[in-house]
């Protein structure tokens, strides 16, 4: 059996990444999620942890995946990036609906507090941004990189032709 590319979705947290997950490993692809115990040396800046877990499988979602796009890029020549996007209100009610006033050392070391009860603005901001700059930086790379809208109708089609 070949070797899959490695593909990273690089989308926040409540865009439809859990879906895309599933869609993944229906396609074969053996896939890492959320890595929450591990924040401490991500906080730290020793990215050593997830460079040795990303060796094992063939795709990552959840946090800190979506941040870390430009070191797995290095690492990993070759790999596949996906922006989950979803609309930003819609996007910050099903955070607040789904975490409250709970978060993370990754959420924290994301937005400053990961929380989005009374954060609202916050969250939005750097969620906008995350946009923005993973655009930029995959801007003149379109065979390596898809931006999916999965509330839209994005679907298998769109990732399998990818």
């Amino acid at each position: 059996m070949s070797k899959k590319t490695k593909v990273f979705v690089v989308g926040f947290h409540k865009t439809g990444t859990s879906s895309l997950a599933t869609a993944l490993t229906i396609l074969g692809y053996k896939v890492c999620g959320a890595q929450n115990h591990l924040s401490r040396p991500l906080i730290n800046g020793n990215l050593e942890p997830f460079v040795e877990l990303a060796q094992q499988y063939d795709a990552f979602e959840d946090d800190p995946w979506p941040i870390l796009y430009k070191e797995m890029d290095k690492h990993f020549p070759g790999s596949k990036f996906i922006l989950t996007y979803r609309d930003p209100e819609k996007w910050y009610r099903s955070c607040y609906n789904h975490f409250y006033d709970e978060t993370t050392a990754i959420r924290d070391y994301i937005y400053g507090n990961g929380r989005p009860l009374g954060n609202e603005e916050n969250f939005k901001k750097v969620y906008l941004q995350h946009i923005a700059d993973v655009k930029e930086y995959f801007k003149n790379r379109p065979d390596d990189f898809l931006i999916m809208d999965l509330a839209a109708g994005d679907g298998w089609q769109k990732l399998c032709n990818f």
